[in-house]
């Protein structure tokens, strides 16, 4: 600190209370006064770690903040820039032991331990399976496995045997209840007369005419009332809407028709029971009436709403035929 005042050199010492050449309470003398404060309190106190001295005004030293003057930690733009390198050198080398690390992680997963007989288990199956893949029959096999049938050699007085072999028996033919519903051959969509009123069409033809060629199937059926008879494959039910859907099977997966079926006239709701293979309808009295079952062939009328990616919507459906509802 450089100092100013006559005969005073640069130890801090306690300034003369009477200074002379200047005037009584002049700006000047004030101050003095507070500088001679200010002297007086870091003489007697050694430690200013905790001491906040205010910088700027007439009555401290124009010096920078530093830890010592303001008791407190000043961060800077060059502290900040060493942390984010530390954390980046971190980062840096954590990367670098885990990729070092890695190769020792998979070692340990691969060498796993197992017991002895267990080892001798699978080297057994292991030798059995190569010698099926070759066709070679196992040697614990019992021995009238690996030996072929010896014919016994005809006598001399012996006729040779001309009977003809028994016919193999006849394959099972399934019965009707588990057959699949076969439906008649197709014929091609242009052929086709215009849809009449009540002309029964096949699910299966319906599909398969949208796969095809959509826009003819379109001027044929899109928003006419058609009756598709086909198997039931499935139901859906959703949660808000009343209504379900009756998915007919067809032999082409990639087409699909859906029936949007609702009884509104005959039940006040509609659901699906014993697992999802049975359409029950609920009647105003609380009796559950079975409506249909899958697998079971129906007849469903209802309107054409043409093609919706791979389905073909029917709404508004309802299956022909009488439902009793006095159960």
């Amino acid at each position: 600190m450089n100092c100013q005042l006559p005969n005073a050199n640069c130890q801090l010492k306690t300034p003369s209370l009477n200074p002379v050449g200047m005037k009584e309470n002049s700006p000047a003398l004030q101050r003095w006064e507070r500088y001679r404060k200010w002297a007086k309190s870091r003489r007697d106190d050694r430690n200013l770690r905790f001491s906040a001295v205010p910088v700027g005004t007439y009555a401290s030293p124009r010096h920078k903040p530093s830890v010592e003057t303001l008791g407190y930690y000043l961060p800077s733009l060059r502290d900040f820039a060493k942390v984010r390198l530390a954390i980046g050198h971190c980062q840096l080398a954590i990367l670098i032991c885990l990729f070092f690390l890695y190769p020792f992680v998979t070692l340990a997963d691969d060498t796993v331990t197992i017991p002895k007989s267990r080892l001798e288990e699978l080297e057994r199956k292991e030798a059995e399976l190569q010698r099926l893949k070759r066709g070679v029959a196992p040697t614990n096999a019992p021995a009238h496995t690996q030996q072929a049938p010896v014919t016994p050699a005809p006598r001399a007085n012996q006729k040779p045997n001309t009977e003809k072999p028994a016919p193999p028996p006849p394959a099972e033919i399934p019965s009707a209840t588990t057959a699949r519903y076969a439906p008649p051959p197709i014929p091609k969509i242009e052929s086709l007369p215009p849809l009449k009123e009540g002309e029964v069409v096949e699910a299966t033809d319906l599909a398969l005419h949208y796969l095809a060629n959509p826009v003819v199937a379109d001027k044929r059926y899109l928003k006419h009332t058609v009756t598709v008879r086909g198997e039931i494959e499935r139901f859906n039910k959703f949660l808000v809407v009343r209504y379900c859907e009756i998915i007919l099977y067809t032999p082409d997966r990639r087409m699909t028709v859906v029936c949007n079926f609702f009884e509104a006239g005959h039940f006040k709701s509609v659901f699906i029971g014993q697992h999802g293979s049975e359409l029950v309808g609920l009647t105003a009295a609380e009796a559950r009436v079975p409506i249909a079952k899958v697998g079971q062939v129906v007849t469903i009328r209802g309107t054409c709403d043409g093609l919706d990616g791979p389905v073909v919507n029917i709404s508004g459906a309802i299956i022909v035929g009488k439902v009793k509802t006095d159960q």
